[in-house]
């Protein structure tokens, strides 16, 4: 006779024990979800304010902070403001800003517009002193051509031409339709850009980057002090205020 079997006892007793039904099994895993979830913020903030450091390293506040002594500020200033570059302004302006920069970074392209705004209000006032530091494929040979371009004293309009285009692929010939409306003389500018001329130029500008303590563009030195990052016309605005209370001063 065959025995009384019970099949859902039968199952039972070869099902898993299921812990997480139990009152502390689902405090365990409510528990772990928590500690989840709060990893996952902190990860995200900790990430976020990174990028907000990287997007702010080069506001007016982040950048003044160190304190350097006169003779490094003077050192600085010696190697940074060379006046045989492209600049605007006024050449016997008690404040100079050197911009060091690249045709193709989008921060760069972001400042332009600021930079130039700011030129055009305190012409007056301020030196601005461009210098190349190129990072970016083709940025070289781009400030090599802005080099050619200011042979025929037309940097400034090859310049502005190059920020304006920075979303597009520059071949060869857009650059010459570029530097054409620019008003150079485009034989002349051909040539100069076929023989490389410019190149030990903009290499100079490199090494003394990088002897500042160039880590980016754009990087500016304000009299001799280093600001990094894109500054708003806000902070500018500060800055200039600051230095002429500290010139008006001495």
């Amino acid at each position: 006779m065959m025995p009384n079997y019970d099949l859902e006892s039968a199952a039972a007793a070869v099902a898993p024990f299921k812990w997480y039904q139990k009152r502390w099994g689902r405090a365990i895993i409510i528990a772990v979800v928590v500690m989840a979830a709060l990893l996952v913020v902190s990860s995200w903030l900790m990430i976020d304010l990174m990028l907000k450091v990287a997007r702010q390293s080069g506001s007016a506040q982040s950048g003044i902070e160190k304190v350097l002594s006169g003779e490094e500020v003077a050192r600085a200033r010696q190697l940074a403001e060379k006046t045989d570059r492209p600049y605007l302004g006024n050449l016997e302006a008690k404040l100079v800003v050197v911009e060091f920069g690249d045709f193709k970074c989008p921060f760069s392209g972001q400042e332009f517009s600021v930079i130039r705004g700011l030129i055009n209000k305190y012409k007056d006032d301020i030196l601005l002193i461009y210098r190349h530091f190129p990072i970016y494929k083709n940025s070289a040979q781009l400030a090599q051509a802005a080099w050619c371009a200011q042979e025929q004293d037309k940097f400034w309009p090859l310049h502005d031409r190059l920020f304006f285009s920075q979303d597009q692929e520059l071949s060869d010939d857009a650059l010459k339709q570029l530097a054409q409306q620019a008003g150079v003389d485009l034989k002349k500018f051909n040539a100069c850009v076929a023989s490389k001329k410019y190149e030990g130029r903009v290499t100079e500008d490199a090494t003394d980057g990088q002897a500042l303590g160039v880590r980016g563009t754009p990087t500016f030195f304000i009299n001799g002090i280093k600001v990094e990052g894109v500054v708003t016309l806000e902070d500018w605005e500060k800055i200039i205020r600051k230095y002429e209370a500290t010139i008006n001063s001495q």
